[in-house]
This record gives structure tokens, C-alpha cells and sequence, in this order.
């Protein structure tokens, strides 16, 4: 199982590293995850 390590925190945007590898995910379930102006800045 791997083990994802934020590297850094956004509001609606998760953000994680395991073993070299990025991981972006956006995080806004209650939109079904919609991009706003916040989510690409």
C-alpha cells in the first residue's frame, strides 16, 4: 500500500507525493469537483 505525503496544502486541491511521483487531485465533491478561478491559481 502506498503512502501519499502531502507536499503542500491548497484549499481545493490535494496535493501529494509518494516516491517521486505527484499526485493533483481537486478535492470539491459537493461540485463534482468543477474547476473555479481558485482551483487553477
Amino acid at each position: 500500500m502506498r503512502e501519499w505525503k502531502q507536499i503542500r496544502e491548497f484549499k481545493e486541491i490535494l496535493f501529494e507525493e509518494y516516491n517521486g511521483i505527484a499526485k493533483i487531485t481537486i478535492n470539491r465533491p459537493r461540485y463534482r469537483n468543477a474547476f473555479t478561478t481558485k482551483t487553477t491559481y
